[in-house]
C-alpha cells in the first residue's frame, strides 16, 4: 500500500512511503469486506493486524517472527493477500505486486517463494534493519469514491 506513478485511474502504484502516524490514521483494526464500508475518505484504516511485532527495536529479519522462514512468511502473507483481493475485487481491481515483475494472482503470489526470494537481500538480508526499509515495500491502490 505507497506511490510511484499510476498505471491507470484505479490501477496499482509502485513502492513508496507508507502512511505516517498522525491524525489521518485510524486507531485499531477495522475489518471490512468492501471500501464502501469505511466510514470516511482520506483516512488510512488498518484492515488486518500486523503479521508480527518485532522482538527487538531496529532488528533485522530475525526480529520479526513472520520473516523467520518461508513457511511462516507464507502462513502470514497469503491470508492477508486474500483479504485485499476480496476487498478490491468488489471494485473489479486486481492488485499487482510492484516488487516482482510477473506473477499469477496476487493472493497466491504474496506468500510464495518467488516473492520471498525477491525480498532478499535488499529488504530481508543479514543486518538489514527492517524499520529502515519497510516503507519501501508498501503498495497503494487508488480506488474510486
Amino acid at each position: 500500500q505507497g506511490p510511484q506513478g499510476p498505471q491507470g485511474p484505479q490501477g496499482p502504484q509502485g513502492p513508496g512511503p507508507a502512511p505516517g502516524p498522525g491524525p489521518m490514521v485510524s486507531p485499531g483494526v477495522m475489518p471490512v469486506e468492501s471500501p464502501q464500508q469505511l466510514p470516511r475518505e482520506g483516512i488510512w484504516y488498518t484492515i488486518q493486524p500486523a503479521c508480527s511485532e518485532p522482538t527487538r527495536s531496529r532488528g533485522d529479519y530475525s526480529a520479526y517472527p513472520h520473516l523467520s522462514g518461508k513457511a511462516q512468511f507464507k502462513q502470514s502473507m497469503t491470508p492477508r493477500a486474500g483479504v485485499l483481493v476480496k476487498i478490491l475485487g468488489t471494485l473489479s481491481i486486481d492488485p499487482q505486486c510492484t516488487l516482482c515483475e510477473r506473477h499469477r494472482g496476487y493472493e497466491e503470489h504474496l506468500g510464495a517463494e518467488k516473492h520471498w526470494k525477491a525480498l532478499y537481500p535488499t529488504y530481508t538480508g543479514e543486518n538489514v534493519i527492517i524499520e529502515d526499509v519497510k516503507d519501501k515495500l508498501w503498495n497503494q491502490t487508488k480506488i474510486p469514491g
